[in-house]
């Protein structure tokens, strides 16, 4: 009997070996499956994120794109606007005024532009006749300091 005990223990010893084994891989398997969990989390968490920042991106689109109709019906009432301008207005006859402006400034600019440059010849023929009269006047001057200071009285100089 003693063997009898002796192989059952042994066998007990085995199964629990087995059992320890078995839990060993059972608690590698936990670990995976709480590795997996912890990705799912943080890539639920991303995709909640990434849910909540396309819900903005949305909701500031659904503005921008109210904000882009009213532009547009704007634009549109301006174009309609210009439209019915330019079918009351007598383009061609405004062209030909602005021809004639153009014609009149032109030949106003180019009058200016005579009257300048006579303006200038003016100017410097002027300035050199009063350097000559002062160059005159100090030749005078020292023409007169070299008249006595008796005659000079006498004078009244």
């Amino acid at each position: 009997m003693t063997d009898d005990k002796g192989l059952e223990l042994r066998s007990i010893a085995e199964r629990f070996a087995q059992s320890e084994t078995a839990l060993d891989e059972l608690v590698e398997r936990l670990r995976s499956l709480k590795a997996t969990s912890d990705v799912l989390d943080l890539t639920n968490q991303s995709t909640q994120a990434a849910t909540h920042s396309i819900r903005q991106v949305a909701d500031e689109l659904s503005s921008l794109t109210g904000m882009l109709r009213n532009s547009v019906e704007i634009l549109r009432t301006a174009a309609t606007t210009a439209a019915n301008f330019m079918d009351k207005t007598d383009l061609a006859g405004l062209n030909a005024q602005v021809g004639e402006i153009k014609t009149l400034l032109i030949s106003r600019l180019a009058e200016a532009d005579s009257n300048r440059e006579t303006a200038e010849r003016v100017l410097a023929a002027t300035k050199a006749q009063l350097e000559s009269a002062q160059q005159e006047s100090q030749k005078l001057a020292a023409q007169l300091m070299q008249v006595p200071e008796k005659m000079r009285k006498k004078l009244g100089i």
